[in-house]
């Protein structure tokens, strides 16, 4: 499973990531927004992001995201109440001083 993870994050990003002309986002830029005009004057290398040309790959990959950083904590604290009630079985089944050591070891 932890391959597969690795596998997606080299291989998925270059077919999620738009082709565009970044000359065009950037005059696209300017015409919209009067502050890049500024900027691109004060700097050549500035380039923003144009969503209508974007193939709305930036919003799977933003709510994908927002789902793994929702779903992990939800994770950890389901492992979390597993573990707890998991030491209370083991209570009655250890003796005081094995079980005083895994109490330890899940703080």
């Amino acid at each position: 499973m932890p391959m597969c993870v690795v596998l997606l994050y080299f291989l998925l990003p270059p077919f999620m990531i738009d082709d565009i002309d970044l000359e065009e986002v950037r005059e696209l830029t300017k015409k919209d927004v009067p502050v890049v005009r500024t900027l691109t004057k004060m700097s050549t290398t500035v380039i923003g992001f144009y969503p209508k040309l974007s193939n709305g790959n930036i919003y799977i990959i933003i709510s994908l995201l927002a789902v793994i950083f929702f779903i992990i904590p939800v994770v950890f604290v389901m492992i979390s109440i597993i573990l707890t009630l998991r030491l209370q079985t083991l209570k009655l089944i250890l003796s005081p001083p094995t079980y005083s050591m895994h109490r330890m070891l899940h703080k």
